[in-house]
């Protein structure tokens, strides 16, 4: 089967829907892992993590593991780091969503689409003639 023939207009929208979704899903993904730890826990430095982006930076900075033993503080620390990582590189993303279009082509198309049919078609005049097949094409 033939495509339908056409323009091929390249079209630029904002924001940009698939760094959109993506960068907003790395962002909340991301911030409400860190906002449900925030709650959970009963560490006073831990309530931070309930502010968006700048929380795990607040938290890593009030940890206070110096005077009081804490168990698995490099775990929680390289969480707190991800996390901020994370939340930040999503909030680029969305914001970059904004200014970098996303492109898509559009195809415009023809308003009668070609086709070519093959039919059976007679070859010579008169009774007892032959017959062959024609090729018959609409462009």
């Amino acid at each position: 089967m033939m495509q339908p023939m056409g323009d091929y207009t390249p079209e630029h929208m904002r924001p940009n829907r698939l760094l959109l979704f993506g960068s907003g899903t790395l962002l909340l993904g991301a911030y409400s892992t860190s906002a449900l730890v925030g709650i959970v826990n009963e560490r006073e430095a831990d309530a931070r993590l309930s502010v968006p982006i700048a929380g795990p930076w607040l938290d890593l900075a009030d940890r206070q593991c110096d005077r009081t033993p804490c168990a698995n503080e490099g775990l929680s620390k390289a969480a707190l780091i991800a996390s901020g990582v994370l939340q930040g590189v999503g909030l680029v993303g969305v914001i970059t969503s904004f200014l970098v279009p996303e492109r898509r082509t559009q195809v415009a198309r023809a308003a009668v689409a070609p086709r070519l049919r093959v039919a059976p078609a007679p070859l010579g005049g008169g009774r007892g003639g032959s017959y062959g097949l024609a090729l018959v094409g609409t462009f």
